[in-house]
């Protein structure tokens, strides 16, 4: 057993997710009911605040808002977010990122501030989906017949000053590895007409359980992906606390100076994957 897992252990709850026993996991499920009514009722204030300013309209919510949300509901759920390099800021910038888990979308938007692309069922979810709505997310089918569309969208965020992030593996993983990035929403940087577009690859990492290095096993308690049912793994994850969420910001990639969108895309997830190993391995 690892020492993150024996640190789980003496908490109560070990690293396959399985109660030692009911007294023992007791003051768990007091954490985990305490973190997810915390979560409901900043989400609660935050709408009960807004919307009728807004005339109970779904409008888009302003940006220190939503980076404020985020923030509280990292902290609710424990992570110390250690964050390295700078934003590229400005207008129009592209944010590509790997992906591993729903939790990304706090630690990120803690961060940066821009609009997410996000998979088109997210909008139906209870909770997140009105919330996603309220943030300005743009909401795509994976459909490369639509792609084009999905792009000039992109493009008309792009002219109006707003920065996106996006998810270009179009999956998540299991936060040990980073997929190939699909290019084709990498066109987007090149249409704005009359202005010059930057990317800036992302490198997301879960490195810390309990201040101790996660194991390959452990990281899958933070990371939601495959065939993994939402509530049961987000009802174990607020069974946990005190993760570290590693946050690389690379250097920008100028579309210019690539040769096409693939290699753009191919240059980025290799910032991404060289980022990740570091972060993962500590070289």
């Amino acid at each position: 057993m690892t020492p993150a897992a024996e640190a789980m252990d003496d908490a109560g709850w070990l690293a396959g997710g399985a109660p030692r026993g009911r007294l023992a996991s007791l003051p768990l499920h007091l954490l985990a009911i305490t973190r997810l009514g915390l979560i409901l009722i900043v989400t609660a204030l935050l709408a009960a605040i807004y919307l009728p300013v807004t005339g109970l309209r779904l409008r888009r919510l302003p940006d220190r808002i939503y980076r404020l949300w985020a923030a509280i509901v990292c902290r609710i759920c424990g992570l110390q977010l250690v964050i390295r390099g700078t934003p590229a800021g400005g207008p129009g910038c592209l944010y590509v990122a790997n992906h591993c888990s729903y939790l990304d979308i706090p630690v990120l938007r803690a961060i940066l501030d821009a609009t997410f692309v996000s998979r088109h069922d997210v909008s139906g979810w209870p909770v997140l989906g009105p919330l996603a709505r309220m943030t300005g997310t743009l909401f795509f089918e994976r459909r490369p017949a639509r792609s084009g569309e999905q792009t000039r969208q992109m493009t008309g965020q792009f002219e109006k000053g707003r920065s996106i992030i996006l998810f270009p593996e179009g999956t998540s993983t299991d936060g040990n590895r980073v997929l190939p990035f699909k290019s084709s929403l990498f066109a987007a940087v090149g249409r704005s007409q009359g202005m010059t577009r930057i990317v800036q690859p992302v490198t997301i990492a879960y490195t810390h359980l309990y201040n101790v290095p996660m194991s390959l096993v452990e990281r899958p308690l933070f990371a939601w992906y495959g065939d993994m049912d939402l509530a049961p793994h987000l009802w174990q994850l607020l069974h946990i606390g005190r993760a570290t969420v590693e946050v690389t910001l690379h250097d920008p990639v100028r579309p210019e100076q690539t040769g096409d969108r693939k290699q753009l895309a191919a240059i980025c997830r290799q910032s991404v994957a060289d980022g990740l190993r570091k972060s993962l391995t500590g070289r």
